[in-house]
Order: C-alpha cells, then structure tokens, then sequence
C-alpha cells in the first residue's frame, strides 16, 4: 500500500515534477498486459480482453480474475510503471528525511502555478486555487464523484475559442458546423462562413448570419412557417 501521508506525497511529487504519460490507445491491442494506475495504492499488472474505441474505454483481467473497464489513461507500460513507483518511493523517503529534518530547503512546499500539469496524472492540471485541481481542455474527470484520472470527451467546449470544441480523436479540436479556421490548418478563431454544408446534415447550409440554417441546393424547408424546424425535403 502507498502511504496514507497522501497530501505530504503529492507535494513532494509535485515539487519533483516528475508525470507519468499514459499509453495512447491505437497502440492497445488485446491481449496487452499493462499495469493499471492506482492513485494512492500499488499498480496491479491487467491484461487487455476487450476495446471499445467508440466509449474509449479498455476492458481489463485482473490477477484475482476480475475484470473492469477503465480509460487507456490509467494504463502504464512496464517502464512507466518502474518510473512511477520510482517516483512514489522517492517521494517517500523526502518526506521522511523532511519528518526529520523539516528546516532543509528542499522541504519547503511547492509554489503553486495555475495550468502546471499534475505530477501523476496525465492531462490534469492546477487551478486558479490553491490545491485545486481540473482537468486539461477537452478532457472530463473519468468519475465525476471524485479526483482522479480523466479521459478525453469529443463535444467539450474549448476554453478559449468559441464555436470550438473537441474532437473524437484525443488531442484533436473542430469548429462547430458552419464555422471554419480563421487561420488553418490552426488551432485559433474561427468565423462563420455562409453556405458551407453543415458535416452533420449535408442537407443544410450555413445562412447568411452566424448559426442560422438554409436548406442546400436541391431541397427546401419541410414546414417553412415553423422556424424552429430544420427538417428539410427534396424540391
């Protein structure tokens, strides 16, 4: 079992800054053994029996023959894992040399900068607030209920771009339909930009103000005294 000190070790860990990348899940395949990231207990050695690339998450065997989903976020080759415990032990052994000498400086607490990526978390980083933590853009707590790992969510919002949200592939960003880079191929501004095809219903065209809809060439409005529907007919 890792320390019940939880607080006093991720401190030391973030003073280390030391993170532990995950496995990206095109290079899972079943039959995969990796270890499963635990946040404040040993990792456990799974193998991989199942994929879901649509819900993105990893169908595992435990040793004890139970099995789980969980996101490829939490799974660590044999040397991420090795960096991981190394990281774990090492932090151990500060705070006890800190428990005995608190006045050396290197156990003075970390200083804590927003948007500083977690020490052991892949893509979580610090809040505005001291001891807060929040996920990286384009990314959701993998359960709402409590910190923990987090896993890529296509639709989210980008924080700073509006009409842009995430993909389905991780890392990956869109404009919403109707909209397109103001600077492409790059991640920035978009604009709107009247008759582009909608990506989700080729049968709509973007209007001539920003998110408003005109049937496309070859088809017109089903109810057109109804201007909440967007339901469309071949002429």
């Amino acid at each position: 079992m890792r320390p019940i000190h939880a607080v006093v070790v991720t401190s030391l860990l973030f003073a280390s800054g030391n993170v532990v990348q995950a496995v990206p899940l095109a290079a899972i395949d079943v039959g995969d053994s990796y270890y499963v990231h635990r946040d404040l207990d040993d990792n456990v050695l799974v193998t991989v029996v199942a994929i879901d690339a649509r819900t993105r998450k990893i169908k595992v065997l435990f040793p004890n023959g139970a099995v789980d989903w969980v996101s490829p976020e939490r799974l660590l080759t044999q040397s991420q894992n090795d960096d991981d415990e190394a990281a774990s032990a090492n932090a151990l052994l500060q705070m006890f040399g800190c428990m005995l000498e608190p006045n050396d400086p290197s156990c003075r607490e970390a200083e804590w900068k927003p948007g500083m990526p977690h020490p052991r978390l892949a893509h979580v980083m610090a809040g505005s607030e001291r001891g807060k933590w929040r996920p990286a853009p384009g990314y959701q707590w993998e359960n709402p209920d409590r910190f923990g790992p987090v896993t890529w969510s296509p639709g989210t919002k980008h924080p700073d771009y509006e009409n842009v949200v995430a993909a389905q592939s991780e890392n990956r960003w869109i404009p919403l339909p109707g909209y397109q880079w103001k600077d492409p191929p790059n991640l920035g501004p978009v604009v709107w930009t009247p008759g582009m095809k909608n990506r989700n219903d080729p049968t709509l065209a973007a209007g001539s103000s920003p998110n408003s809809w005109t049937p496309a060439t070859g088809y017109k409005w089903a109810n057109p005294s109804n201007q909440n529907d967007l339901t469309v007919v071949p002429k």
